[in-house]
């Protein structure tokens, strides 16, 4: 007996749709937002082994304390990934809810110790460092493989001669390898803005503390090693102002990916209308009618021309909140951390769902051929 279908749509479908298109298409309507802070929890603990680590290398901890610290830390992390950890929103942020629960574990020696030579000011642009590392190469890996695909499916088509157009009218004859390869140059300036980005994001901010340095004898080489940040910020004022920047700067490029993106999304609504039909989506990727039976509707790719409008208006966001403000640590730059985990949520999976569209993509080369 077959899955049951949890759309209302689709009897007449030859394929079932693909979850993970169902689910971007659908958005929020039906998926719960987490805690900003639970996303950065992983990163947290992470930041916190280095420290801790640091603090005992530089005889500042015992080695006794150090090993109560990352005892509780490792209990915190296997909840953490195992679903059974969620913070508690008295305890205010990521950091007190990580420190608490060392303290409740292993004792207040240990955990009381957590927080020398160090700020929360400096452990969040760490946190968030680590969390713009790690989306920004998951970002590129998904956009580098979703180029790959293309070319391989230009190459199959090299001589699959078909109309090419501006002004939305037929102008010359072109071929649909060269339109692909088309999509891929521009997806390869992607991955150099993204690569940049990276170049940006991944220095250690961590001993920063406030904005203006710790008394404590502190290591920053040591914890710039052990997160495997390429190099130091050194300035600790600068760690603290920057904090926007290095979240704009990440937008910056998910925006102009999601503005090529959403090209393509329109030349896929246009070639593959009924009218045009030298390409159609399998079944897979599209959607159905509440009401007309006979629909199949390029969703994905109208909420991708959306999501592409949609990153504008946040990085236009990011862009504004650090403006003219004094140097030093303002509270403004926490909304920063919404503005990117929102953005990234929503446009991460593009490139994945596109690569699927156009892996299944039917190609209707007489239809070309006809119309050339």
């Amino acid at each position: 007996m077959g899955k049951k279908r949890s759309q209302i749509w689709g009897n007449h479908l030859s394929n079932p749709p693909d979850e993970q298109n169902v689910l971007f298409c659908a958005g929020r309507d039906v998926q719960e937002i987490p805690m900003a802070d639970q996303i950065l929890l992983p990163f947290d603990i992470w930041t916190n082994r280095a420290h801790c680590i640091m603090l005992h290398k530089q005889e500042i901890i015992s080695v006794n304390c150090l090993e109560k610290i990352l005892t509780g830390l490792g209990k915190l992390e296997n909840l953490v990934e195992e679903g059974d950890f969620a913070l508690d929103p008295e305890k205010e942020d990521v950091h007190i809810n990580v420190e608490d629960f060392v303290t409740e574990d292993q004792g207040v020696d240990a955990g009381g110790r957590m927080h020398i030579g160090r700020s929360r000011n400096d452990q969040t642009a760490c946190d968030m460092r680590l969390y713009l590392r790690s989306s920004c190469l998951k970002l590129f890996f998904a956009v580098r493989n979703f180029a790959s695909a293309l070319l391989l499916q230009a190459e199959e088509n090299a001589e699959s001669v078909m109309p090419g157009f501006t002004h939305y009218q037929p102008a010359m004859v072109t071929s649909w390898g060269h339109w692909l390869c088309s999509y891929t140059q521009g997806l390869c300036r992607d991955l150099e803005r993204l690569a940049f980005a990276l170049s940006l994001v991944n220095r250690n901010p961590l001993g920063a503390a406030a904005a203006f340095g710790t008394s404590w004898p502190i290591d920053r080489a040591l914890t710039t090693k052990l997160l495997a940040f390429e190099k130091i910020d050194f300035n600790t004022l600068d760690c603290i102002v920057s904090r926007w920047e290095n979240e704009a700067q990440l937008a910056h490029s998910i925006t102009l990916l999601m503005n090529h993106l959403s090209i393509v999304a329109q030349d896929l609504i246009f070639l593959s209308h009924p009218y045009v039909g030298v390409i159609q989506i399998e079944d897979n990727y599209v959607t159905g009618s509440s009401i007309m039976p006979q629909k199949k509707n390029p969703d994905f790719a109208e909420v991708i021309k959306s999501k592409a409008s949609l990153a504008q208006g946040m990085l236009s966001g990011l862009l504004g909140i650090q403006k003219g403000a004094m140097s030093g640590y303002n509270r403004d730059t926490q909304t920063s951390k919404y503005l990117i985990m929102d953005l990234v949520r929503e446009c991460e999976s593009a490139p994945v769902i596109l690569q699927g569209v156009f892996e299944s993509l039917i190609v209707n080369h007489e239809k070309m051929k006809e119309l050339s």
